[in-house]
């Protein structure tokens, strides 16, 4: 009996510690999606890039559920098994892609930050707020050109603004920070270009 509790008691915890991750995790992007002053004021600190990264993760994660649920999400088949090749794929895209291509494009911001900003913040912080800016990226996951369109356009809105009250720089500096990250993450990572260039298309703006 003492056996049991005690493996009920494992299994109640480990419940209790997902819920609470579920919880905290879904306040913090509702935060990050429609509060971001908040965000970028209480959620960016120094040295401490753990929160930032595993939001991205999830993120992400979720983006990628979404697609193959949908079925869009084309990746190669290993071995002839599908569903196997899908959760390498997938993990691999959130374990090991995400971080990297973090870092790679705070590391592309902040040679644009030590041109126009002497005074900025560290690169930490930098990578936080490309972090939080992927809050819309489940979206993209959806199939539907405007709702696509509009995801890629409040990310990069919302790198553009964490950028500028992280660092405290002008709208065009900070415009100038993110083009090239905000283009490579959400137009050319996520496809998010046809769509953007199909909407455009149709409101006869191309």
């Amino acid at each position: 009996m003492v056996t049991s509790n005690s493996g009920d008691d494992l299994i109640d915890d480990f419940f209790t510690w997902l819920q609470t991750k579920v919880r905290d995790f879904t306040v913090l992007w509702i935060v990050a999606m429609f509060f971001p002053w908040r965000c970028f004021t209480e959620r960016v600190r120094p040295r401490d890039q753990s929160l930032g990264i595993v939001f991205a993760m999830v993120m992400v994660a979720l983006w990628a559920v979404i697609s193959v649920l949908i079925g869009t999400f084309s990746h190669p088949v290993i071995g002839g098994v599908a569903w196997l090749s899908a959760i390498i794929w997938l993990s691999l895209l959130v374990i090991v892609v995400t971080p990297v291509a973090i870092h790679l494009l705070a590391a592309i911001a902040t040679v644009v930050l030590i041109t126009v900003a002497p005074n900025r913040q560290g690169v930490s912080e930098t990578v936080q707020v490309i972090a939080f800016a992927t809050a819309p990226v489940p979206l993209l996951g959806i199939d539907l050109i405007g709702v696509q369109a509009v995801a890629a356009l409040y990310g990069f809105g919302l790198m553009w603004y964490g950028v500028r009250k992280v660092h405290r720089l002008s709208i065009e500096r900070s415009l100038l920070v993110v083009a090239i990250p905000g283009y490579i993450l959400f137009a050319m990572g996520f496809d998010a270009d046809v769509a953007i260039t199909e909407v455009l298309r149709y409101w006869y703006i191309i």
